[in-house]
């Protein structure tokens, strides 16, 4: 029943094409700097509450561990991996915006 009310929705698509409206915005950049820099702050704007967040939970989970070696032990493998990557996001883009000053980009 699927496929034909798909197949029936593609007929009427094709046959009425007038009949189908798009709404909505267009993304308009004016380069392709521009699209990058907004794909890099969007990743950074996210991904920070995440990793606060992330980092909170996991020092509670490391205060209440008592003396279980093992679960301190994953733990801080995972508080390291946060740190790295959160480096790696917010490094990059100040290593990029200075070889862009000194490169005059």
């Amino acid at each position: 029943m699927l496929i034909i009310n798909i197949l029936l929705l593609l007929s009427y698509i094709l046959m009425f094409p007038s009949n189908v409206l798009a709404q909505g915005n267009v993304i308009v950049v004016g380069s392709i700097d521009e699209l990058l820099w907004s794909i890099v702050k969007t990743i950074q704007y996210y991904s920070l509450p995440v990793m606060a967040l992330t980092l909170a939970g996991l020092g509670i989970k490391l205060v209440s561990s008592g003396d279980d070696t093992q679960v301190k032990n994953v733990v801080k493998s995972w508080m390291i991996k946060i740190l790295a990557g959160g480096v790696i996001i917010f490094g990059a883009s100040s290593i990029a915006t200075i070889l862009k000053g000194a490169v005059g980009g």
